[in-house]
């Protein structure tokens, strides 16, 4: 059987692309077209298809949504690999692999200094295969808020939960580092989901403490967390009084009784990262939620700030995979974990 691989106008075929992803894959929001290949501000998504030459069916997808990234005190193009796929009939190494290698010629053709991917254990031998290399592992990191539902799943007793969760609770609020700072009266807090051009002032500054960083401006933010058609995000931002400068701000949404955080980003990882932890926390222990969880990769002081709020790794983990192509003078900077800065809004 023969196959074709080629590279399709998104808007052109935007009906038969998402006809393939809902007969085939279910949960992938139809939404995610228009909004994340279409409307991204850094750039149009490069999509390929792979077609049973015989029919001309679709039976294959990989995606490239362009992402700009800082980079020792340059911006540079980057790509996300993403929604790749391949229908169950034909799931077969041969045309996953063609596919992946066809993405490669971004790099350098067409200026993309390299792609990256945060695939699924089925995609990532594929990627590997077509030449990504492992940089290493995601963490999730999980802090308890309110006990009871965990206690009740460890014992099975919801009276016995009820009993001890009030005491255990406590114990994590008085323990908790939050408890010891917060947001002084020199800030003021923001809630609304709207990012203003002060948001871009504090990008500039800020961004100078990373040697490898995703483009997090007042334009990006507000596409990717005010323009999302399928998911609610919320914010927590802290901005000076005097002035009204963001100093940081976390942005998060909820499912079930978790926040789950998105992003997070401050002008001074390691003076303002207290304050704006401890103040997200206490903010979010009004709400009467039950956890918050965030999933993180790259510069161990981070990690290490998350863990000293009381954030424990959970096991769940997966690779973070790039492509920098052979030739890259930067190449070794790319692929080397601790100069990476990278939560859920890195990714698709």
């Amino acid at each position: 059987m023969a196959f074709n691989v080629s590279d399709v106008n998104v808007a052109e075929k935007s009906k038969e692309i998402k006809a393939f992803w809902k007969d085939h894959f279910t949960g992938w929001q139809e939404g995610k077209l228009d909004w994340f290949y279409l409307k991204n501000p850094q750039g149009k998504a490069k999509c390929w298809v792979i077609t049973n030459e015989e029919n001309g069916q679709i039976i294959g997808t990989v995606v490239v949504f362009p992402r700009y990234f800082y980079y020792s005190g340059k911006e540079i193009l980057t790509g996300i690999t993403g929604d790749f796929g391949v229908s169950k009939n034909y799931r077969i190494l041969g045309p996953a692999l063609k596919l992946q290698k066809n993405t490669l010629e971004l790099c350098p053709k067409e200026g993309y200094q390299f792609l990256y991917g945060f695939p699924n254990t089925k995609s990532e031998p594929v990627q590997r295969r077509a030449g990504y290399t492992v940089i290493g592992a995601s963490r999730r990191l999980v802090k308890v808020l309110d006990s009871k539902e965990y206690i009740q799943r460890k014992t099975g007793s919801a009276l016995l939960a009820a009993l001890i969760s009030p005491i255990v609770n406590l114990g994590l609020k008085i323990t908790g580092r939050e408890n010891r700072s917060g947001v002084p009266g020199s800030y003021i807090v923001q809630t609304d989901l709207k990012f203003d051009a002060a948001f871009d002032t504090l990008w500039k500054k800020g961004r100078e403490q990373f040697k490898l960083i995703g483009k997090r401006d007042s334009v990006f933010l507000n596409w990717r967390f005010g323009d999302c058609p399928f998911r609610e995000y919320k914010l927590f931002a802290i901005r000076e009084k005097e002035t009204d400068q963001p100093d940081g701000y976390i942005v998060y949404y909820t499912e079930g009784q978790t926040a789950f955080i998105a992003d997070m980003f401050a002008r001074d990882m390691a003076a303002s990262m207290d304050i704006l932890l401890a103040g997200f926390l206490k903010y979010l222990r009004k709400s009467r939620l039950q956890s918050v969880s965030v999933l993180y990769f790259g510069r161990t002081d981070i990690l290490t700030k998350l863990k000293q709020f009381g954030f424990s790794e959970r096991e769940d983990r997966r690779n973070l995979v790039a492509y920098a192509g052979e030739t890259n003078p930067h190449k070794d900077d790319f692929l080397k974990e601790e100069n990476w800065y990278f939560f859920e809004a890195d990714n698709d």
